[in-house]
């Protein structure tokens, strides 16, 4: 027996730590750990997704650990009995019962001091916890909003939780002077984003609550208002602009679905509920409402003085009315007013001046975009009218105020994302003027720095004419002496802009921004002239090289014009222009240009999806069409040899080798064939300010064998395409940004 009791007691001495497995405070440590690790990668994984307040995730993390040691207290008491289970019937020696008697006791000293601090600790987190939730009466209450029955109260100067997202180098959109675009799934899960590339941009889609998982949803083609991508309402589509038209994909993938071929639309904007599409029209800038299952279309009456250029259109939660931008044209938006339209009485309501992109969100206000930051301000949606103050919540937003785009998206549960920047349309940057030789050459002028845009040599390439504009917006004509070096003005009501030469370079076209078509005096001796009046935004494009025409054109809505002029355009008589029908669908930027003999135009356009060069005879411009550009290109100027033709793709020049054939009767070419073009890269990319201010940005002299162009400030601007293209675009990503919005802009009627 002796033996027996000895070999047990080695066993037990043995191995404690086996002995300790069989124990219930091993097995519930063990179980505990397990289980509360769980717990906190699902807190991780969901709470993010609802959108959930942070104090939630402390509770539950608090919860958890302090609940460990309580845990373990009560696994302990639970032993303060012996297990004599391990040893048989009368085996017990007096040195094994004196050790089990030793094992079940519990200091309760110990036991009831650490029980008594847990609920403390656990008592004072609750009561922290439930002042700040409950305590209607606090004085660090400044708002509340209603959801679903429910008052939620926001603690003053509350601030969302932020976080980083990097996207990768996302490329650089000239023109539109944006990095990239941004939309949230309703859910705040999904986002999807562009990535552009030199002809064409790329649309992916992440799933945040796998940020290392991005994949691609197809290829766009590249141009200006490309993207402006937005989730359907049940989070099944992703709608977006291609090359002006209305398309959309599932957002698990497969092929892009047309919705109107017979639109364009181009940074106008759209939205969606239900089975109905609302979107702005480019053509006439006019609101549209489409039914998705029948095709069905139908405009949107606005009981309001014509000559609006709605953008920009939300629906608002009633399905009744929209929040919509009106401009005085599509490259004002950002200087426009937001309105209330009832989509069935058509009635307007002017709610916000001077601001645009506005949208509802489900914190009860209205959010929109005024001076490169995101603005917010109470919205009763009963009544339709405002309920606070205006307040900006996000400073420095990338955007493009001419246009109204903003870098930005908000989901309905109040996840917010935006891309720190500034205006990329902001009027006043100041650029160089610059000769460029084909060899790369950089050859400065004497001129200082300004906002120069669209600059074109006289017939004689002995002066250019150019647009300077300012800071608060205006902009007025100016000719450079080149053999002098000096500059003159030519018109001061700060409402000039793009003119062109007249053959015999004593006259300047230009467009003003109140009266039309307009011309002065290259010399600056005479007073302006309107030779065309017009309510609709104007752009001048070329002349004949006869002086017997000018061609310009027009948006809302888009038309091309061909204006038959006199030798006495004094205002004699009466000028009629007659439409001209290039292409069925062109940019906004048309590009043309008579060829030094006449007999042909160049123009841009996106007929075939993408950006190009086309050529027709002219005046005749039925007799033919040519495609001179291959993978894209806008902005063509011919040179007088009538062997080469330049044009611009994505910041880097091109030049396409032509010849004439076939020459009728009257000794007139009938056919022109191009060769393959050829980038010169001498030039370098990037050279050229692209932004809708400066197009075109340049103009080739044959006497200099060089470009005149608006360029950056700097030398040969080396690199700056690596490094614009290469940037790395990082966004922020704010959590429970609508407690955040509350605390920055309550209601009126909640305090």
């Amino acid at each position: 027996m002796a033996a027996k009791v000895q070999d047990n007691w080695r066993i037990e001495v043995i191995n404690p730590l086996e002995k300790f497995k069989h124990r219930n405070i091993a097995k519930v440590a063990t179980a505990y750990a397990v289980v509360g690790w769980l717990m906190l990668q699902m807190t991780e994984i969901i709470l993010p997704t609802f959108n959930a307040p942070q104090w939630i995730a402390q509770t539950i993390i608090f919860v958890v650990i302090m609940g460990f040691p309580i845990a373990l207290l009560i696994a302990w008491a639970s032993e303060m009995k012996p297990d004599v289970n391990d040893l048989n019937p009368g085996e017990l020696t007096r040195e094994s019962s004196a050790i089990k008697a030793s094992a079940g006791q519990v200091p309760k000293k110990l036991f009831y001091g650490v029980g008594a601090i847990s609920v403390s600790v656990i008592g004072l987190f609750a009561f922290y916890v439930s002042t700040s939730l409950f305590d209607v009466n606090s004085p660090n209450k400044e708002s509340s909003r209603t959801t679903g029955g429910a008052q939620i109260e926001t603690a003053q100067n509350f601030r969302g939780p932020r976080f980083s997202l990097n996207l990768g180098a996302t490329g650089y959109r000239p023109l539109h002077n944006t990095t990239t675009d941004l939309a949230l799934s309703n859910n705040g899960r999904l986002l999807a984003f562009l990535d552009h590339g030199e002809t064409t941009s790329e649309i992916f889609i992440k799933d945040l609550l796998f940020p290392d998982s991005t994949r691609s949803l197809g290829t766009i083609g590249w141009v200006q208002g490309s993207g402006q991508m937005f989730f359907s309402e049940d989070g099944e589509w992703l709608h977006f602009i291609d090359n002006g038209q209305l398309k959309r994909i599932r957002v698990e993938g497969g092929q892009f679905q047309t919705l109107n071929e017979a639109i364009t639309v181009v940074r106008s904007g759209f939205s969606s509920f239900d089975d109905n599409l609302i979107y702005s029209n480019i053509g006439d800038g006019m609101l549209y409402k489409q039914i998705l299952s029948t095709g069905e279309t139908s405009k949107i009456e606005v009981n309001e003085d014509s000559g609006r250029f709605y953008s920009w259109p939300r629906i608002l939660p009633d399905y009744a009315h929209l929040l919509v931008t009106s401009s005085d044209n599509a490259t004002s938006v950002g200087d426009g007013n937001i309105q209330v339209i009832g989509l069935e009485s058509g009635v307007a309501k002017t709610l916000i001046r001077t601001a645009s992109n506005a949208q509802y969100v489900n914190s009860g206000h209205i959010v929109f975009i005024r001076d490169a930051a995101l603005w917010a301000v109470p919205f009763d949606l009963e009544s339709l009218t405002l309920s606070g103050a205006q307040v900006p919540v996000i400073q420095g937003i990338e955007t493009n105020g001419q246009y109204g785009h903003a870098t930005f998206s908000v989901s309905d549960l109040g996840r917010l994302t935006y891309l720190p920047g500034k205006d990329g349309g902001e009027v006043g940057e100041e650029f160089e003027l610059k000769w460029i030789s084909k060899d790369g050459a950089v050859t400065g002028s004497n001129l200082t720095t300004a906002s120069y845009g669209h600059i074109e040599l006289s017939p004689t390439e002995n002066r250019a004419a150019f647009t300077i504009y300012t800071d608060d917006g205006s902009s007025d004509i100016w000719v450079w002496d080149l053999g002098r070096g000096t500059l003159g003005r030519r018109t001061f009501d700060g409402k000039a802009s793009r003119s062109i030469w007249s053959a015999n370079g004593d006259t300047l076209y230009y467009r003003h921004l109140d009266l039309g078509l307009r011309a002065v005096a290259a010399n600056g001796t005479e007073q302006p002239i309107t030779l065309f009046e017009t309510d609709s935004p104007l752009w001048p494009q070329t002349i004949s090289p006869d002086g017997s025409a000018i061609v310009f054109n027009t948006g809302q809505p888009y038309a091309t014009y061909r204006l038959t002029l006199d030798d006495e355009i004094a205002g004699s008589k009466e000028l009629s222009a007659e439409v001209v029908d290039l292409t069925p669908v062109v940019p906004l930027f048309l590009g043309a240009e008579i060829s030094p003999t006449g007999d042909f135009i160049s123009y841009c356009s996106n007929e075939s999806g993408l950006n190009q060069i086309y050529v027709r005879p002219w005046p005749e411009i039925k007799r033919g069409k040519w495609q001179a550009s291959i993978s894209g290109g806008c902005g063509a100027t011919w040179d007088s040899s009538e062997e080469l033709l330049y044009y611009q793709l994505s910041g880097a020049m091109y030049e396409v080798p032509y010849s004439l054939s076939e020459y009728n009767d009257q000794g007139k070419p009938t056919l022109i064939e191009f060769d393959i073009p050829t980038e010169l890269e001498a030039m370098g990319r990037r050279n050229f300010v692209n932004s809708p201010n400066t197009w075109d940005p340049y103009d080739y002299s044959e006497d200099r064998d060089q470009f005149v162009v608006v360029g950056r400030i700097g030398s040969a601007l080396e690199g700056l395409e690596e490094e614009l293209l290469s940037a790395q675009t990082t966004l922020v990503v704010v959590e429970n940004w609508f407690d955040e919005l509350l605390s920055l802009a309550p209601s009126a009627r909640s305090l």
